[in-house]
């Protein structure tokens, strides 16, 4: 990350020095208020993106949540930990079966997802996906039940999620 900062530094550094030579032709002031919108759009892309989901090591999470995992999952093993939006992510497989529960620092427990096959979907939801995504391949598919013992289910299909509600309606879409 602080090599990205760097790189974009000295990169955003050159390039206005490069923008203050040309200035001959072009107003100073535009081209600086040009460069410090451009500096700023990539800046947030980069935070952005690094806010979003970053891979931790263990030693990172906090012990609650290591605790709370271990307790619903004593089985749990290669876990891979996931930050996402201040919260953590346990991705593992159980019996072949990929899982994926999501925790609060505090290590309260929000939701688990666990992957299932095609045939276990809802029969609203494949009737969705042959009427609305015809010629599509589902990449993955699961079952999402959350702290309220709400079920729900998503589906992966060209790089986005699809959620539907228990009885296989749809909700919304969102990119992976």
């Amino acid at each position: 990350m602080l090599l990205s900062m760097f790189v974009l530094i000295v990169f955003s550094n050159r390039f206005y020095f490069f923008a203050a030579n040309i200035s001959k032709r072009i107003s100073l002031g535009i081209i600086i208020k040009n460069m410090k919108k451009i500096i700023l759009i990539v800046s947030c892309l980069i935070f952005s993106s690094a806010i979003y989901a970053e891979k931790i090591k263990e030693v990172n999470v906090p012990n609650a949540v290591k605790d709370k995992l271990q307790a619903m999952f004593q089985s749990a093993k290669n876990i891979k930990w996931v930050k996402e939006f201040g919260n953590f992510e346990a991705e593992f497989d159980k019996n072949g079966n990929e899982i994926s529960v999501l925790f609060a620092p505090d290590g309260q427990w929000l939701q688990t997802e666990n992957a299932i096959k095609l045939n276990e979907l809802p029969n609203a939801v494949m009737i969705y996906v042959e009427k609305k995504l015809a010629n599509k391949k589902i990449k993955e598919s699961a079952k999402v039940v959350d702290a309220k013992n709400n079920v729900s289910f998503e589906i992966e299909v060209d790089g986005e999620e699809y959620l539907f509600d228990n009885k296989g309606n749809f909700l919304r879409k969102q990119k992976s």
